[in-house]
C-alpha cells in the first residue's frame, strides 16, 4: 500500500494600514500604471462619505492631495499636506507631461533638432525622389515635407516627427518640427492634451526638457577615452554616498512626518469619542438596556434609546424606537456607518474597534437582542439587518444563504437581491455592501440547515417572516 502523506495548512494574516496602501498605490502611478493603481483603490474601498464618490476618493489619492490613515479595520482619508505629497504631485507631473493622442496612439515630445548637415539632407533628397527644394519659400508645400524628413533622419524605430506652434519661437520650420515618442496614456481623470501645441507646453510647465539634436554628435570622429583618473573614479564615489544619504533622510523625514500626522489625527479621534461618550451618558439619564449572550449572561449594559434606533433602523418597527438624535457623525468608523451605533457602543464605555470581529461576545450579544427586540415589538420570526424591500426568489440563485457577513463571500453577493444569515450584524462588510446595493438581509441562526438549494422562498423584512413554498408535484 503507497504512504500516504499528510498536508499542513498554515494561515496567514496579513493587516495594511492606510499610509502603506496609499504607498502602494502611488507607486503604481509613478510607474506609469495609473489604471492598476485605480482599480486597486475602487476594489479596495467601499461606501461614500459626505457625499463624494469612491472613485472621487481614488482621484484624490492618486492625485497626491489626499491619502489614508489607520488600517483595514478603520480605514479614513485625510488631506496630505507633507513634503513627500508634495515631492510626488511634482514627479507625477513631471512623468505624464506632454501626452497627447494622435491617430489612437499616445505620445509625447523628445527631441528637436537644432543642428542640420549633409547627411539627414542627402536622407532627405533621396525620399524626395532625389530632388532638393529650389526655392523654400515658394514651394511651400514641399519644403516642408523635405524638411520633415531630415528631421525623421534623427527618429528612431516608432517615433514621428509632429509639427507644433511653440511661444516665443521664430516660427522657421526647424522650430516647428519635433519628435515624438510613443508612450503609455496619462490618468484618464485627467483632462487630456487636445493638440500637440498644447502637449509642448504642459512639457514646457513641468520643466521636462526636450532634447536637442545635433548634426554634429552624431557624425564626429571617433576617438578612445581615456581611463578615468583615480581622482575621478573617488569623486564620483563621494557623489554616490552623498546622493545616498541624502535619500535615506528624505525617507527618514517623511516617515517622521507621516508618524506624526497619523499621531495627532489618532489623538483627535480618542478625543472626540470621549466627547461623544460624555454627551451620550448625559443625553441618556440612566435609561440602560442590558445585552445578553444565549446563556443569559449580561455582557454589557447600553444606552437604551441608540440601541433601539441601531436594532430598528432598517425595519418597519423604525418608529417603536426611543426618541434619539445622534451625537455622533455618520462615518467615524467606516463611510455610512450608523452613527446610533457609535452612540450606545461609546455610551456602554465599550471599545468600538472591537464590534468590527465576530467573535466578540458583546457584539453577538448585541445582535442577539436585536433578534429579541424585534420580535417583542413587531413579532418578527427572524432578524432583519437591512430592510430593502420584500423579495420573492430561489435560494441559490435570487436567494444567497451564507454563515456570516466576512468579505470572503463579496463574490457570491453580485447578483442577488436578498441574503440569509446565520451571524453578523449592520457594521459587518458585507452589510455596508448590501445597503448600498439594495439588498435585503435576513438573520436566521440555523440558515445553513433550514434552506436548501433551490427553495422558493418569498422574504418579508417589514414583518420578519420567511415563508417557504411548498412545491407540488
Amino acid at each position: 500500500m503507497a504512504a500516504t502523506s499528510t498536508r499542513k495548512t498554515s494561515i496567514a494574516h496579513f493587516k495594511i494600514t492606510g499610509s502603506g496602501f496609499t504607498g502602494i498605490v502611488r507607486d503604481l502611478m509613478l510607474s506609469e500604471e495609473p489604471a492598476k493603481a485605480w482599480r486597486l483603490v475602487t476594489e479596495g474601498l467601499h461606501g461614500s462619505q459626505g457625499g463624494i464618490s469612491v472613485e472621487r476618493y481614488a482621484a484624490m489619492i492618486l492625485d497626491g492631495t489626499h491619502r489614508l490613515i489607520g488600517n483595514e479595520s478603520n480605514m479614513q482619508i485625510t488631506r496630505d499636506p507633507s513634503k513627500a505629497a508634495k515631492k510626488y504631485r511634482e514627479e507625477l507631473k513631471y512623468i505624464y507631461a506632454g501626452r497627447v493622442r494622435i491617430d489612437k496612439q499616445w505620445w509625447r515630445p523628445k527631441a528637436q533638432v537644432v543642428e542640420f548637415g549633409t547627411e539627414d539632407a542627402h536622407y532627405a533628397s533621396e525620399l524626395n525622389n532625389g530632388e532638393v527644394p529650389s526655392t523654400l519659400i515658394h514651394a511651400r508645400g514641399e519644403s516642408r515635407r523635405w524638411w520633415r524628413n531630415r528631421v525623421g533622419f534623427y527618429a528612431r524605430n516608432g517615433e514621428c516627427v509632429v509639427e507644433v506652434r511653440r511661444a516665443g519661437r521664430t516660427g522657421s520650420i526647424t522650430d516647428a518640427l519635433l519628435i515624438f515618442e510613443p508612450c503609455s496614456e496619462p490618468p484618464f481623470w485627467w483632462t487630456p492634451n487636445a493638440t500637440p501645441t498644447k502637449a509642448v507646453e504642459e512639457m514646457d510647465a513641468a520643466d521636462r526638457r526636450i532634447e536637442e539634436i545635433k548634426y554634429s554628435d552624431y557624425y564626429r570622429p571617433q576617438r578612445n577615452d581615456p581611463a578615468p583618473s583615480l581622482i575621478e573614479t573617488e569623486v564620483h564615489a563621494e557623489i554616490s554616498a552623498r546622493q545616498a544619504a541624502s535619500r535615506a533622510a528624505e525617507k527618514a523625514e517623511r516617515e517622521a512626518e507621516e508618524d506624526a500626522e497619523t499621531a495627532r489625527l489618532i489623538a483627535e479621534e480618542e478625543a472626540e469619542r470621549e466627547r461623544i461618550k460624555a454627551a451620550v451618558i448625559e443625553r441618556a439619564a440612566g435609561d440602560m438596556i442590558d445585552l445578553h449572550a444565549d446563556d443569559g449572561k449580561v455582557v454589557a449594559t447600553v444606552p437604551r434609546a441608540p440601541f433601539e434606533n441601531w436594532a430598528l433602523r432598517r425595519t418597519a418597527l423604525r418608529h417603536l424606537a426611543a426618541p434619539w438624535e445622534p451625537v455622533a457623525r455618520s462615518g467615524l468608523k467606516m463611510a455610512n456607518d450608523d452613527p446610533n451605533h457609535t452612540d450606545w457602543v461609546l455610551g456602554g464605555g465599550l471599545d468600538i474597534k472591537n464590534m468590527y470581529f465576530r467573535e466578540d461576545p458583546i457584539q453577538a450579544a448585541a445582535y442577539h437582542e436585536m433578534s429579541l427586540l424585534q420580535e417583542r415589538l413587531g413579532d418578527f420570526e427572524c432578524g432583519v439587518i437591512v430592510d430593502a424591500g420584500e423579495v420573492e426568489g430561489k435560494a441559490g440563485a435570487d436567494i444567497v444563504i451564507l454563515p456570516d457577513l466576512q468579505p470572503d463571500h463579496l463574490d457570491k453577493i453580485k447578483n442577488v437581491r436578498a441574503i440569509i444569515t446565520q451571524t453578523g450584524g449592520k457594521v459587518a462588510h458585507l452589510a455596508q455592501v448590501a445597503m448600498e446595493r439594495n439588498i435585503t438581509i435576513m438573520l436566521v441562526p440555523d440558515a445553513l440547515t433550514r434552506f436548501t438549494e433551490g427553495m422558493s422562498l418569498t422574504l418579508t423584512p417589514a414583518e420578519g417572516r420567511i415563508h417557504i413554498h411548498i412545491v407540488s408535484y
